[in-house]
């Protein structure tokens, strides 16, 4: 049946998420590796799936490794976002220039915008990591009367919208909540509040539409 769009898995620290995701990547970049496993057959079964999906375009936005000044990639031009990053991973330079705009002036793309993304290179997989860490150092860009910081906030709650209204699509990364607290906490210590943004770990969400 159809299931809901947005589930939850939260683990504590140490719970097996990098290793979570690093099943995912496998299984999506070699799935005819795994059609026969022991383990993925009964899975396959309850879904009732012959076998796991192919050509499924994998996306890995490490936020620890990402640099906020941007990187430059092989075809000569600059990517200076985590939505740069995404629509460059997932159709090259012609995926890229779907996004160029938002990218080049560090403003948070529209929910249109990655949904039509998104349904011109599905089936697809985004796998994000340490985007807290990608925060922390995206707070000190500034964008206008904003951040990075904050246009990066913006664009996740964006992400998860297209995720849900794009079958075929699949994001896995740390829980929006925990983010959203973050981004609260941030704000307030931007205005002036004694309380200082800290990292919290721990809970992680998987997006989905089948």
């Amino acid at each position: 049946g159809r299931g809901a769009p947005v589930l939850r898995l939260e683990t504590p620290f140490g719970g097996g998420k990098t290793h979570t995701m690093t099943a995912l990547y496998h299984a999506a970049r070699s799935p005819e590796a795994l059609d026969e496993h022991e383990v993925l057959r009964p899975i396959l079964d309850q879904l009732g799936l012959e076998a796991l999906p192919r050509d499924v375009r994998v996306t890995v936005l490490d936020g620890r490794g990402l640099d906020v000044r941007g990187r430059t990639v092989p075809e000569g031009f600059t990517i200076r976002t985590l939505w740069g990053e995404l629509a460059y991973q997932l159709g090259g330079r012609e995926g890229y220039e779907l996004l160029a705009e938002a990218d080049r002036t560090l403003t948070s793309p529209g929910g249109r915008q990655l949904t039509e993304l998104f349904e011109r290179y599905q089936p697809a997989l985004v796998l994000m990591d340490e985007v807290l860490e990608y925060l922390l150092k995206a707070r000190a860009v500034k964008v206008g009367d904003s951040s990075l910081m904050e246009q990066t906030g913006t664009f996740l709650g964006e992400l998860t919208s297209a995720v849900s209204a794009t079958p075929g699509v699949c994001s896995f990364w740390p829980c929006l909540l925990l983010l959203l607290r973050f981004l609260r906490r941030a704000r307030r210590w931007r205005n002036g509040f004694s309380s200082t943004p800290k990292r919290s770990w721990g809970g992680w969400s998987l997006w989905r539409r089948r």
